[in-house]
């Protein structure tokens, strides 16, 4: 049997971080900086030049979104489980239990360590851009 359900939701987006205690490869830019992150995350940065060469190709810039549930007041976030690989991808070692395959809870439920901040630019941004994209 399938039920139908609606759920008010809303995109957050913003700055999302994992305790990775993530480790830098022999040649990522962190090791060559001298610097090994405590987090691997995705911040909204529109100023940094990486984001704006994205945008001068029709690109998004570094964002991350996840889904609120402001009637349960719960986050959503569906990509949690990939966050290992995406480290790798950048020349990072993985240092720490993988994250869950996804994460579901409060605020205030957050594992130790992550970082959810939704940011109003950022989700301005993606309005703006769905908007006149459709």
């Amino acid at each position: 049997m399938v039920t139908k359900m609606r759920v008010r939701s809303s995109s957050s987006l913003a700055l999302s971080g994992w305790p990775g205690r993530t480790t830098a490869g022999a040649n990522s830019t962190h090791s060559k900086r001298g610097k090994s992150p405590t987090h691997f995350s995705y911040e909204w940065s529109p100023w940094r030049e990486e984001s704006q060469a994205a945008l001068r190709l029709g690109l998004l810039p570094e964002i991350h979104v996840w889904v609120g549930l402001p009637d349960q007041n719960e986050l959503l976030d569906f990509s949690t489980k990939f966050l290992p690989q995406q480290s790798a991808k950048d020349g990072l070692a993985w240092r720490t239990a993988p994250p869950p395959d996804f994460l579901w809870c409060g605020p205030s439920e957050l594992p130790a360590g992550v970082i959810s901040k939704p940011d109003l630019g950022a989700i301005g941004f993606i309005l703006n851009r769905i908007e006149h994209k459709a």
